[in-house]
């Protein structure tokens, strides 16, 4: 008997976010970025910006922008310049790819289990990171839990979404000269749910719907499997 094949869940929601919400991915590595090269320039210096510190032994000089291109588009980076010497992020620059299929790894998973010292302090050595104060990688990791707080509690007032569909809603079109599947709506990632009972869906709908944008305005959640022949319906008080 054939085995199942496994899913990595961080690289299954890494791709994800990617396509179902760009915008968020690129604000998420762009702070977790910029936060890593800042950690390590204060690294360099001897200590943090600004900071006073009797084993200083350099200090940071403005910033130079370099653009960093994804796949989720184009990163606004800010590397620390120095006043003596020069930061070279090699982790970044040279293994560009390598290191991009990383952080957006980091970033998933943050964002699946939630952003921890601990947590942050492995996920940022997958890069091969060294050498950060448990202070940089407690910074970095209430930077990063803050920007994913406020992706998860955003307004949804996009809309009008009067109907949510917590899975694809496919109809027929007539395409290259027959009927083709095609979805329908607009995608953009609400959160996620953390198990496939029917009562974990029910109370994450029933935080969707507490959105003070669709209170009151008769939205739904229907969540559809392919799989089973069951559906879950929830309406918005």
């Amino acid at each position: 008997m054939t085995a199942a094949p496994s899913i990595d869940p961080a690289q299954f929601l890494r791709d994800e976010l990617a396509q179902a919400s760009p915008d968020l991915m690129r604000e998420l590595l762009t702070t977790f970025v910029n936060a890593l090269l800042s950690a390590q320039a204060d690294a360099v210096c001897g200590a943090e910006y600004g900071a006073r510190d009797p084993e200083r032994v350099n200090r940071r000089n403005r910033y130079r922008q370099r653009d960093l291109d994804t796949r989720v588009g184009t990163l606004d980076v800010a590397v620390p310049k120095l006043r003596e010497g020069s930061l070279f992020p090699e982790w970044l620059l040279e293994r560009h790819r390598r290191t991009e299929r990383a952080l957006t790894t980091v970033v998933a998973t943050c964002y699946l289990l939630g952003v921890s010292t601990r947590r942050m302090d492995k996920l940022v050595r997958t890069p091969g990171i060294t050498g950060l104060s448990k202070s940089q990688v407690s910074e970095m990791a209430r930077d990063l839990d803050e920007q994913v707080a406020a992706f998860g509690t955003r307004p949804l007032d996009q809309g009008p979404d009067t109907f949510i569909a917590a899975d694809a809603l496919v109809m027929k079109v007539r395409e290259n000269g027959g009927p083709e599947g095609g979805p329908a709506g607009h995608s953009r990632s609400s959160g996620h749910c953390g198990g496939q009972e029917g009562m974990q869906w029910v109370e994450f709908s029933t935080d969707v719907l507490a959105e003070p944008s669709l209170r009151g305005k008769g939205s739904r959640i229907a969540r559809t499997s392919s799989a089973a022949s069951h559906r879950t319906d929830v309406s918005s008080p």
